[in-house]
């Protein structure tokens, strides 16, 4: 959603001060009306559960009052309204990804080498 990698992050329901992180989410978990008897489930940051592991949701039908059924941080379905916000802060220090450094080194060596073709270009030539 933002960018990067997951641990580029951290995740916090306390308020949008960085000094506050609890590293805590708040969850909608399928067919469970949550564990803090408000709709929501307050679960750990990188908490998952997904449906037979590979993704968020049956195909069809999905189990009721079950805690441990699918869950997503990304949905509105028990918990809404503005005391289920999740608030992401970036991790101070994130190193870009090899990739990115290799789409900057070859951006600015096509830079590089432009320049040098249009130096060669613009140079008069000279009879010996």
């Amino acid at each position: 959603m933002f960018g990067g990698n997951s641990s580029n992050y951290v995740i916090s329901t306390i308020d949008s001060n960085p000094a506050d992180v609890n590293n805590m989410a708040w969850y909608s978990v399928i067919g469970y009306g949550g564990n803090q008897s408000n709709g929501g489930s307050l679960l750990a940051d990188n908490y998952s559960s997904k449906y037979l592991g590979l993704y968020y949701g049956p195909t069809s039908g999905y189990p009721t009052n079950d805690p441990t059924a699918p869950a997503s941080a990304y949905i509105n379905d028990n918990a809404s309204g503005s005391t289920f916000t999740n608030f992401a802060f970036a991790v101070n220090g994130a190193v870009p990804e090899p990739a990115t450094w290799a789409v900057m080194l070859l951006g600015v060596g096509m830079v590089g080498g432009g320049l040098r073709m249009n130096r060669r270009k613009a140079a008069p030539l000279t009879a010996a």
